[in-house]
């Protein structure tokens, strides 16, 4: 089992407030954590009003770019890890084997500015957990699933947000991997 939780806790009225171009260059904090089956990364809370106390909030959208991108980068590759951009060194690694991908944490050292990065690292530390196994597929769908439920709740928030780059992008993105799918 595959599934992303997220959550935004930015201030709604600044949402509805903001141009095109202004979310562009910033992003919308909130929870955002992966599932995969038993295992976790991030932080996810349900709770209203947010409790603020002990956590730490991340950039949704910079997620989002990253887990689509490393979902098209699966199509060509057999190894992606995801910088986690908040973090000293820890990385999503993924690695494809046949239908399936074999997600772990690991600790390793940081690559210049790059959020992804194709190439397997000589030297990791495994940290929090390995060797989870998700199928591909289901991978993708929940990418684009969830993807386009934010980006659909984005613009209910304020629709100028359809103009928006960065969303338009994600789009884009979203449709080359379902036409990947259905081929």
């Amino acid at each position: 089992m595959f599934e992303i939780l997220y959550r935004i806790i930015d201030d709604i009225n600044d949402i509805k407030n903001m141009k095109a171009d202004e979310f562009d260059r910033n992003d919308i904090d909130g929870f955002f954590q992966l599932r995969f089956n038993d295992s976790s990364y991030g932080q996810y809370n349900d709770i209203t009003p947010v409790d603020e106390n002990g956590y730490s909030f991340e950039y949704i959208t910079k997620w989002f770019e990253n887990i689509i991108n490393a979902a098209l980068l699966l199509d060509k590759n057999e190894y992606v890890a995801i910088n986690d951009t908040e973090s000293f060194n820890t990385w999503i690694e993924i690695k494809k084997v046949k239908n399936d991908i074999i997600v772990g944490i690991i600790q390793a050292e940081k690559d210049g500015e790059k959020q992804i990065r194709t190439i397997p690292f000589e030297n990791v530390k495994y940290s929090e957990w390995k060797e989870e196994c998700i199928n591909l597929d289901k991978f993708r769908n929940e990418v684009i699933s969830k993807l386009l439920m934010y980006i659909d709740e984005l613009i209910r928030i304020n629709s100028n947000l359809i103009n928006s780059k960065r969303l338009n992008k994600l789009k884009n993105n979203v449709n080359i991997i379902k036409e990947s799918l259905r081929n």
